[in-house]
């Protein structure tokens, strides 16, 4: 039994180091891609002969500043939402096909709702079936809840990206 539960730990090890291992390149592929034009701009708003924060200051109180802020806000906000609410049937249709189909339909929002909807377990859903939910019922209070940090993720890179 305790050699049972070591090799459990060992596995899960495995897996933790796999997962960061797969994660890395990402992120600095992405922490390179914001990071960098983010001190970049710092840095030279450091050396402004104004002060510290003058172009901060002066950029705030422009009224074109704040019309275009709010209106690529606006903007980013309704693409996030067209493309998760677009993405969430795809992923689901993506989560029962495997091959081609898999690698030529897999947008930015699709990928992490597809991998969350992977891991739902199968057994949840026939359990709440079981106990006399309806297919509606079940896709509402368990599948939906299961994928949401799959739909956040998808939300996020949409929005970072538009």
């Amino acid at each position: 039994m305790a050699t049972a539960n070591a090799s459990q730990g060992t596995l899960a090890a495995r897996r933790h180091v796999a997962t960061i291992v797969l994660l890395l390149p990402m992120l600095v592929f992405l922490g390179g891609w914001f990071a960098v034009p983010l001190g970049q701009l710092l840095l030279l708003s450091f050396q402004s002969p104004q002060g510290t924060f003058a172009p901060y200051s002066e950029l705030l109180q422009s009224e074109v500043f704040r019309t275009v802020f709010i209106g690529t806000l606006k903007l980013a906000l309704f693409v996030t939402a067209i493309c998760v609410v677009l993405a969430y049937p795809a992923a689901w249709l993506l989560s029962s096909l495997r091959g081609f189909w898999f690698s030529v339909l897999v947008p930015y929002a699709i990928l992490p709702c597809y991998a969350t909807m992977l891991k739902v377990d199968d057994r949840l859903l026939k359990a709440s079936e079981g106990l006399g939910a309806s297919r509606l019922t079940t896709f509402w209070r368990v599948y939906l809840p299961l994928t949401m940090p799959g739909v956040t993720a998808g939300a996020a890179f949409v929005f970072l990206l538009a």
